[in-house]
Order: C-alpha cells, then structure tokens, then sequence
C-alpha cells in the first residue's frame, strides 16, 4: 500500500496521515487534493487515534523479548540507529545514540542507555530518556482534553492529568511489570523510595546546570554589550580623524547605495585590530572581534585612545591605498554593472573573465572548450577586453581587463581588482593588496590619490 492510500489493508483502517495530509497540516499547501478533503480524511484518522493506540499497545505487549533476533534490531533502530521514517522532528534519539553499526555491540546498546553527557549537548541524558520524553509528548497530545478545549485552558486540571500520567508511569514501571504476587513483598517501598531519591537528585542537579547556564549566558550579553559600545566609540574616534582629514566621504563600498562613511570607518578599525592582534588582514568579523577581545579584554580595561591613535588611523589608510582603492572602485564599479549586461555575439564576457583567472594564461582554444563555443567568439571577446577593439554598445571605462594574444590570455593589475568581485571568487594574484592596487593605478594612470599629513 503506498504512503498515498487512504484505504485500508484488507479491510482494515487506514490509520497513518498520508505524505499530503501531513505536508498539508504543517504547511497549509493543499497541492493537487481540494481541502475539504484533506480535512475530513485528517479528522477520520484524528477519530480512530485512540483505537491505532490501543492496537499498537496490544501488539507490543503481545510480543515476545524472549525471541531475541527479532526484537534487538527494531528496538535499535528506534533507539536511533536508524530512525524509521519519518521520525518525529522533536526526537533527539539519533543525536545521543552512538550506535551506528547495524551489528551493534552490547556496550554500545548500554552506553546508549547510560545516563550522561552527550557531545553537542549541554545536558546530561540518554537514548532511554529521549524515548521517555517522545512517549510523553505522545501523551501530553493526548489528554490535551479536557484540560484545554478550543481556546479555553485549565491549568489546574492540567497539571493533575500530568502528575495521573507520570504516577501511572512510574506505577506500572515498578509495580504492575513484575511478576504477579511479589511486587508487594519484595523490595516495592525501597525501589520507590530509591527512584524518588534519584528524581530529586537530578532535578537538584539540572536546576543548579541551568541556572549556571543562563548566568552564563547573561554574563556573556552583558559582556558584548559592553564591547558593543566600545567598538561603537572607537568608530566616532576613527570617524572624527578622518573628518579632520578630510578623506571620510571615500567610497570603498561596491555600489554606489552603499554608506561610504560608514564603510570607511569599518575598514579602518578591521585593519587596526589586524595589527594589534598580528592577524591577516579580512573585513570585521566575529572571529577577528574575539581575537581583539581576548588580546585586550577585560572590556572594562581597554583604553580607547591607546588604541584608536591618529597614527594608526592614518596609517591604515596610507599603507593600505584606501583612497586609491576608493578612486579605483568607482571606476570598476561601473564595468562591472556593463560587463553584466553585455553580450558578445551570444558569448558572455563575464564566463570568458572567469576561465582567464581560473586558469593559467589559458589560450583561445583552451577557453572555447570549456564553454562550448567557438575560438573566434573568445578571441573577439578578449580583443574587447583587452581594448584592441570597442564594444558595440557605450557605457565600457575602455581600460584594459586582460593581455596577450589568441595563445594566451592573463589578466592585468586593473582586472585583478575587477573581475575577483565580478565573478565572486577571492583574488588568485600572489600581490599583496596595496601592491595590486599601485599596479591597477599605473596602468589607468591614476597619481593623486594620496593624503598629505
């Protein structure tokens, strides 16, 4: 019977919600079945839940943990081996379960059952633990009435149906599945009070683990709260020396919406706490504020003036070539936004651009194989790029993107800085960035770029 069918096998009840009841219940996406539809087969199979319940129930209490072979691998993959499909979303069984093997040690089965830490959990549990917490689910779900009937809910009858299910639970645990007749004279009080000793012993414990945590937790809030507002000073810091100078409006931005004040800014203060922490240098972000932070924290012992200097600010814009880098970008800017509009004769430059940087001083042959076209098309389009020709169409800054010939093709200083963030790619060049970027402004001819302190 697939997934699909709503019909029963051999006459008997379809129980399960279909593959498109269940898409529809969490989406509302109705797909190719009328919604009335979909309503009353999920309310047919909502009606028969108490029954599907009790037959599961009697199946597994007829079922004989004696026959070994045939109940070790079901309980396994229930456990989280393999997970039968689909599994619960909420379930964790398959995250605290190490068993992975289909012939799965008993030390595995046991560690599975052991009570402990897991990795990637904050706390201790076990795969036990899990399902109990999957049939309590199951159970919550279930005696939702009549503690809560539409709208209306009564947490006082609420919580008595709970402390009903887990009394039942623990009941039948250490009473009602013992063998008849001994459960009264053997050891029931003790086994009681030991099962209660260990409930509040954990429970103790998981309060003081939370309340740990989220002191914790707090405390690292308030730390990057703090080292928020430090990191904004330093921006007005950074901000004012550059107003001074009178280079703030530079635009190191990729387009022309962007802030550029704000841009700068942040540039600046990435490059100093790259030289303060001796890390290569990479736009602001998470892992270069934590390398500053442990370097320089406690965040109440930073001094602001000894880091953010005039020096330093100056010289991250002057050995860096930020203003070059400023004039560069608005030229680049504006070959980028033409190159992606352009076609040459059904090529694209852009796919041409990003065989010549992939590889090395690839040929006209070489690029036409890999994109399916022909080398006269590659070498037109090259010849374009490397201003031996015009393109059709206005708009094109004229400077040279690639060199050579039809043999071979490489990109020059101005391309190296165009196509990288073109195609969205890191630079492949070995030039360090000011070193490419006083390459780029020989080639255009580009002199005043540079502040004078």
């Amino acid at each position: 019977m697939s997934d699909d069918d709503s019909s029963g096998n051999f006459g008997r009840p379809a129980y399960t919600l279909t593959d498109a009841e269940r898409t529809y219940l969490q989406t509302g996406d109705t797909g190719s079945y009328r919604e009335s539809v979909l309503d009353e087969k999920i309310e047919e199979k909502t009606k028969r839940l108490g029954q599907r319940i009790n037959n599961l129930l009697r199946d597994v209490e007829l079922l004989r943990p004696d026959q070994r072979d045939a109940w070790r691998d079901p309980w396994l993959d229930f456990l989280g081996r393999d997970p039968p499909s689909p599994a619960p979303e909420y379930s964790r069984r398959g995250e605290v379960t190490d068993i992975t093997a289909k012939e799965a040690s008993d030390d595995a089965l046991w560690r599975a059952y052991t009570y402990g830490r897991r990795e990637d959990h904050w706390r201790e549990t076990s795969a036990a633990s899990e399902v109990g917490g999957d049939l309590a689910r199951l159970a919550h779900q279930l005696t939702i009435y009549p503690w809560q009937e539409g709208d209306e809910v009564k947490p006082e009858l609420k919580d008595d149906i709970h402390v009903e299910l887990v009394w039942g639970f623990i009941r039948t645990l250490l009473v009602d599945t013992r063998i008849a007749g001994t459960a009264m004279r053997e050891g029931r009080e003790e086994r009681m009070d030991a099962l209660m000793s260990e409930l509040v012993e954990r429970h103790e414990a998981g309060y003081e683990r939370d309340r740990d945590f989220f002191d914790e937790r707090e405390q690292r809030k308030k730390r990057t709260r703090k080292w928020g507002k430090v990191e904004s000073e330093m921006q007005n810091r950074i901000e004012e020396i550059l107003h001074e100078e009178g280079i703030l409006t530079c635009n190191l931005g990729g387009d022309t919406t962007d802030n550029p004040r704000a841009i700068m800014v942040d540039r600046v203060l990435g490059l100093i706490f790259s030289e303060l922490v001796d890390s290569e240098y990479g736009p602001i972000s998470a892992g270069l504020r934590d390398d500053f932070r442990a370097e320089y924290g406690p965040v109440e012992e930073v001094d602001i003036g000894d880091i953010v200097t005039r020096e330093r600010v100056l010289d991250a814009v002057e050995q860096n070539r930020l203003l070059l880098e400023g004039e560069l970008k608005a030229i680049y800017r504006e070959d980028r936004d033409f190159l992606e509009d352009t076609i040459v004769r059904d090529l694209d430059p852009v796919a041409v651009l990003e065989e010549v940087h992939e590889q090395p001083a690839p040929s006209s042959v070489e690029i036409a194989s890999t994109l399916d076209t022909r080398k006269a098309l590659v070498t037109e389009a090259c010849n374009k790029l490397s201003g031996e020709t015009e393109f059709a169409s206005p708009g094109w800054s004229g400077e040279h993107v690639v060199t050579g010939s039809p043999s071979g093709w490489e990109l020059t200083p101005y391309g190296h800085l165009l196509v990288p963030g073109l195609i969205g790619v890191k630079s492949t060049t070995d030039r360090s960035r000011p070193e490419l970027l006083d390459e780029a402004a020989a080639q255009l001819d580009i002199e005043e770029h540079a502040f004078t302190r």
